[in-house]
């Protein structure tokens, strides 16, 4: 099984984990959401002990500094109360920009709370850099021309055309779409459900219906979105050494001849 086959280690958690799933739909730096994390787990062993009505007070306040809202809305994400909830969601009507995303995973946290209070059901949260909608992931992903030559504007409608109606017909869909030399560059939502390589090969199958121009292997991330100079760094770079640290912004690369097991 490859490791880095995002669908197997969720199949693998459907198998085990009795609950409801939960998708962050927006696109958040996980890098913040790292740090979200490590502060609301401490918040959680504080336990809320303040007034929602004053720390909605202290989130409004332009004079209030940014880290005693970051742990504000931490604490009023952990207290669970609906509440929380609304100071959470008055305070989302106009954040500090720098804020947003931070209140918005307070304001997740809460939902999975309260729901799971209401439901007795225990809500399971998957996040990733590219969000998600539904029960489906975002992916960054690049292709290639065979030989690296460059796209023709044919090549770049098929392409265009094939991903989207193969994406469609599995209930995904492709959200973006642009060239740069022999390369295009997409962003897709596909179902948790679905195994990505098995995607992606038809997809590119369904393109070389068309004169064969495709290569048949494909990179892809759930991390960010890359530009193409970045893509290109990342095919030309060595392998990692065996024991080496990992990269947070890797790709997964999927080879045509790999094992299917």
């Amino acid at each position: 099984m490859d490791e880095g086959d995002i669908y197997k280690q969720l199949q693998n958690i459907f198998g085990k984990t009795k609950g409801n799933f939960r998708v962050m739909e927006e696109q958040i730096d996980l890098n913040l959401q790292l740090e979200y994390f490590e502060q609301s787990r401490e918040a959680h062993k504080l336990g809320y002990e303040g007034e929602v009505d004053e720390d909605l007070a202290l989130l409004l306040s332009p004079e209030a500094e940014l880290a005693q809202k970051k742990e504000r809305l931490n604490l009023l994400a952990a207290s669970g109360k609906v509440e929380a909830y609304r100071a959470v969601e008055r305070y989302l009507e106009t954040p500090d920009p720098s804020l947003r995303h931070w209140a918005m995973l307070a304001q997740q946290e809460l939902e999975m709370l309260l729901e799971s209070s209401l439901l007795d059901e225990k809500q399971i949260f998957i996040s990733t850099g590219l969000g998600g909608n539904g029960n489906r992931l975002r992916y960054f992903a690049a292709v290639w021309t065979h030989e690296k030559t460059e796209l023709s504007p044919l090549q770049e409608k098929i392409i265009r055309s094939e991903f989207s109606f193969v994406l469609e017909e599995m209930g995904g869909q492709l959200e973006e779409l642009e060239t740069s030399g022999y390369m295009a560059l997409l962003l897709v939502v596909i179902p948790m459900t679905l195994s990505v390589r098995d995607v992606f090969q038809k997809a590119i199958g369904a393109c070389n219906f068309y004169g064969d121009f495709l290569g048949k292997n494909f990179l892809i991330t759930n991390v960010k979105k890359l530009s193409a100079e970045e893509v290109e760094e990342k095919l030309n770079a060595p392998p990692p050494k065996e024991g080496a640290p990992i990269d947070p912004d890797a790709f997964e690369q999927y080879d045509d001849d790999e094992d299917d097991d």
